[in-house]
């Protein structure tokens, strides 16, 4: 027994789970409608396993509300299955073969392992401390930041009286040249995801702030995480002695990372932080945070300063997925078929969990997306046209 952070924590090794792997299914041939012979085969695979750290009387103790660690633990299962038919004929003594099977005849394009999924993971940066950091900053940040909203407040003025302006008092967008339409354009995008949205957002923040007055509420579990899937597609070539097979591959490696913190915290309901605040005053800021998440890193630290009890773990969730599937076939003489249907697949979930801490440091994470992309169009038209009026 290993004994983590009190004496009702301990290891465990789950035995892991077997379901049908060797569940035999008939491959029967028929040769002139005389029944010839039965083969058997693995109709489908399962398999999973568990291991880590255990919390004793888990329920228990959550019920009575001990703020429970998040401990390590580590999952694996495997799920496959094969179905496949043939349909054969020779052209000399016409003798004719029909085999209807769930039998996988070629396993190793279709089936996978455990060893599959970690080699394809071992290419990929499966850090997740950038998240355990956000879903501090999120718990810190439930309350409405009423310093930042005042100090915004001329800006939020400027920007009604710039749309009544210019979509209700007047109509001169016809009249503007390319660049300056264009500007509009890009202005307006910007105005709309860093004005009008974070306004919609101070309003839902400040209704939330009154609704949560009368409320005591000082357990937070928050998780932050993103998905991405990386897909392959190959082929493969089987050789028998009526023909050649061409098979279709397919492998869809699905990762997601999460980060989790749980704590015991009240955040504030009106926030007043100066430091958050002088950062989301500086000009462009958020095109700072797009790669060194400044602003994150500032409500993440708020977070440890409020908090006096919380504990926090990255995770990797993946799910490697192949397929096969019958293509074409290129028969060898005297043979020649039809009917011939292959259709294989196979998959491999992982989980990881491992308890780590709030980083200390800013982390850095490029997270370009398409909203992104056109903000940067939009800044660098911005700096354009106010090159272009400087010279005129």
């Amino acid at each position: 027994m290993l004994v983590i952070g009190g004496n009702f924590v301990q290891y465990i090794a789950k035995v892991a789970s077997t379901g049908p792997i060797s569940v035999n299914g008939s491959s029967v041939y028929t040769k002139n409608g005389t029944y010839q012979s039965t083969e058997t085969g693995t109709v489908e695979y399962h398999y999973s396993a568990a291991n880590g750290v255990n919390i004793v009387n888990f329920h228990r103790l959550k019920k009575s509300g001990v703020l429970l660690p998040l401990t390590r633990w580590n999952q694996v299962e495997i799920d496959g299955q094969c179905w496949q038919s043939d349909d054969v004929w020779n052209q000399n003594d016409g003798s004719h073969h029909v085999r209807t099977t769930k039998r996988p005849v070629a396993t190793s394009f279709w089936l996978l392992q455990e060893s599959d999924i970690d080699s394809r993971l071992a290419n990929f940066e499966l850090d997740a401390t950038y998240y355990v950091q956000a879903a501090a900053a999120k718990i810190y940040s439930q309350g409405w930041d009423a310093l930042t909203f005042s100090a915004e407040l001329s800006k939020t003025i400027l920007m009604f009286r710039e749309f009544v302006r210019k979509h209700i008092m007047t109509a001169k967008f016809k009249n503007k040249s390319t660049l300056d339409r264009l500007t509009d354009l890009g202005n307006s995008d910007l105005e709309f995801r860093y004005g009008w949205r974070v306004l919609y957002y101070d309003m839902k923040d400040i209704i939330k702030a009154i609704q949560s007055i009368d409320t005591n509420r000082t357990r937070y579990k928050e998780s932050v995480g993103s998905n991405f899937d990386d897909v392959t597609v190959s082929s493969y070539d089987q050789e028998w002695q009526s023909r050649w097979n061409h098979y279709s591959i397919t492998e869809t490696l699905s990762i997601g990372l999460r980060g989790t913190v749980v704590a015991d915290i009240e955040p504030p309901k009106v926030q007043l932080n100066a430091v958050v605040t002088a950062w989301e005053l500086v000009p462009y800021s958020f095109v700072v945070d797009w790669l060194l998440n400044v602003g994150q890193y500032l409500e993440a630290m708020s977070f440890l300063a409020f908090s006096s009890s919380h504990y926090a773990a990255g995770g990797v969730y993946a799910t490697l997925r192949k397929e096969s599937t019958h293509d074409s076939t290129t028969w060898k003489s005297p043979y020649y078929g039809s009917g011939i249907t292959h259709t294989g697949w196979s998959e491999v979930k992982k989980t990881s969990r491992i308890p780590t801490s709030v980083s200390l440091t800013p982390q850095v994470k490029l997270r370009l997306d398409g909203f992104k992309v056109v903000d940067l169009v939009a800044l660098a038209l911005q700096q354009l046209q106010r090159r272009v009026k400087w010279r005129q």
